[in-house]
Order: C-alpha cells, then structure tokens, then sequence
C-alpha cells in the first residue's frame, strides 16, 4: 500500500507527489497514514519553494570537461 502528498507549482498546478510505500505487513491503512502522513506534509513547503526558486546556474568547469 502507499501514501502520496501532492507537490505544487506556485500556481497551484500538482507537479509532482512524495510518495512512502510499506509491505501490509508492516501497516494497515490506518498506521501507515498516522507514520507517515505528518512528516511528508511538514516537508512540503520546502519542496514547493525549491520549484518556485530561480534555478542555480552553475559555472562550467574550467577545463571544460565533467562537473564544475
């Protein structure tokens, strides 16, 4: 069974959802939402501001190959 949270754009748009998977023996519905369901959605706002920041430009390396 899973759980998911949706995440949002700045303009409301569902872009993508966090998503906690558990084995039935490990959790009913009901434990599995009261484990995880708080946690994911404290976590949220953090992930909605990360899509709504300026993306991070990166220098290019100096020798011009791989990662800066």
């Amino acid at each position: 069974m899973a759980v998911s949270v949706p995440v949002r754009d700045a303009s409301g748009r569902t872009v993508c959802a966090v998503n906690v998977v558990s084995h039935t023996s490990r959790h009913d519905v009901a434990s599995l939402r009261a484990a995880v369901l708080s946690p994911l959605y404290a976590e949220i706002p953090a992930m909605e501001a990360a899509l709504a920041a300026p993306p991070v430009r990166r220098r290019p390396p100096e020798d011009g190959h791989g990662p800066a």
